[in-house]
């Protein structure tokens, strides 16, 4: 039911509430399009309906009895919930409509993939968009291309709401093999020093989070310049394959830690901080806030709450 059936179905009730605010049955009467005698007659099947009188007629217009205030602060809380009408329609026709996740690679294969059966149960249809920049997604977020985003350190524009679901720290990650086989899995600590030999694999763009880049990284710590790479994926697979040691996320390389295909390598002297860290989070338009939304954060949430880094 649009608004305007709605207020048809109401239309004694507006009437009385046009009455009531010009204090005026000629006034409310041209507002209305009708004769005064139809506002009168309407006025007057209210009367008859709650057994009492609504309105005294003075020289200037009308006085609204006790009884006629109560219905007017009626009447003004239904009109107010008839404006309100087209977002709350606009919410409910989203129900029918696919769940809309803007995210990265990496979120997407290892995060939201390592969710598996749980997310996919509870929301049965999800449309998810991998891409990138921040910019770009936030941009399409506010315009309703997507429901949610989750993406990492994202600019706080107006008209949005964001929700911080995990703080993560980038780790530098070598494959088991390539571990034992170079001698490192038998050193007490590893040194700056004895990665000198290796390939370094990064996405300079994205490395080391809040406050960092890839040349300050590389000077605080002593590494040499990576291969760069513009998905955690591929840097990710390329550091599976041998070819080098990763710098990334740790939610990137959970999963290969947990069966065992990487190791995380700690360096002596040098913080797990140093190598930097952002926040993973959860982006909104609260108009356009999809029902699936607070799902999709408390399946995140308990997702994070088992995950240690």
């Amino acid at each position: 039911m649009n608004r305007k059936r709605l207020a048809e179905h109401l239309e004694k009730l507006n009437a009385f509430k046009a009455v009531a605010d010009l204090k005026s049955i000629q006034k409310a009467s041209s507002r209305l399009g009708l004769t005064q005698p139809a506002v009168t007659r309407t006025i007057k099947v209210l009367e008859d309906v709650l057994e009492c009188r609504l309105i005294e007629r003075e020289s200037r217009g009308i006085r609204l009895t006790s009884e006629g205030h109560r219905l007017y602060e009626y009447a003004k809380l239904i009109a107010k919930t008839i404006e309100s009408f087209d977002f709350i329609e606009g919410d409910l026709s989203e129900r029918s409509g696919p769940f809309r996740i803007a995210t990265y690679d990496n979120i997407a294969c290892q995060i939201i993939s390592g969710l598996g059966l749980e997310l996919m149960g509870k929301i049965r249809n999800i449309s998810i968009s991998v891409g990138g920049p921040n910019t770009r997604i936030l941009g399409d977020l506010i315009g309703g291309k997507f429901d949610c985003a989750f993406i990492a350190q994202p600019r706080i524009l107006p008209g949005l709401e964001y929700k911080k679901m995990f703080t993560e720290r980038y780790g530098l990650f070598i494959e088991k093999d390539v571990y034992k086989r170079s001698g490192l899995a038998k050193k007490g600590s590893i040194r700056i020093d004895d990665l000198k030999s290796f390939q370094l694999i990064a996405m300079p763009d994205a490395i080391a989070g809040t406050n960092k880049n890839i040349d300050r990284l590389l000077w605080e710590t002593g590494l040499k310049s990576p291969l760069s790479v513009d998905s955690y994926e591929v840097a990710t697979q390329f550091t599976l394959d041998g070819l080098g040691i990763g710098i990334m996320p740790f939610t990137t390389a959970w999963r290969h830690l947990k069966n065992g295909n990487l190791r995380e390598l700690q360096l002596k002297g040098i913080p797990k901080s140093t190598l930097g860290r952002h926040d993973l989070t959860l982006c909104w338009n609260p108009k356009q806030k999809h029902p699936e939304t607070s799902s999709f954060e408390r399946i995140i949430a308990n997702f994070f709450s088992g995950l240690t880094s």
